[in-house]
């Protein structure tokens, strides 16, 4: 009869796999926190380009219509609208364009943007946005800068 051998060479020990599982644990711990800055600041950038294309279309339109264009930010939607002045003031005339907010997005105080005939905003106005677990500060200046920062 031959000798046992109570060594199994063909599969890992228990130790080893332990010691995979700990390796594995601490690279997730690692990983994790770089992963929801990345879908956190994609998620912020998604916002700022929809933000930013809609005062560009504002700006341009008070350009080529030669009237004044308002920006209103509500709550879960942003309003693209053309203004007339029939008298002594500018009213409002038509929406242009409604844009719908994302349901993890949300305007924290309602503003209204007005931009001159010339394509520059009236007044400097600051807009809080809560996008997902993150809150955006949009500030637009009456020099035509747009400053998008996390707060």
């Amino acid at each position: 009869m031959g000798k046992l051998d109570i060594h199994n060479k063909k599969g890992f020990t228990f130790l080893e796999l332990i010691a995979v599982l700990i390796i594995m644990s601490v690279l997730s711990l690692l990983a994790i926190p770089t992963y929801q800055k990345v879908v956190k600041n994609m998620a912020n950038t998604n916002v700022s380009s929809q933000v930013r294309s809609i005062l560009n279309v504002a700006e341009s339109t008070a350009k080529v219509n030669l009237k004044k264009t308002k920006v209103r930010f509500q709550q879960k939607q942003i309003d693209l609208i053309l203004m007339y002045k029939p008298v002594d003031s500018w009213i409002d005339e038509k929406i242009l364009e409604v844009i719908y907010l994302d349901e993890h997005v949300s305007i924290d105080s309602e503003q209204e943007v007005i931009y001159d005939i010339n394509g520059f905003p009236e007044e400097n106005v600051i807009v809080g946005i809560k996008a997902g677990s993150s809150d955006i500060e949009l500030s637009i200046n009456k020099d035509g800068t747009v400053i998008i920062q996390d707060i």
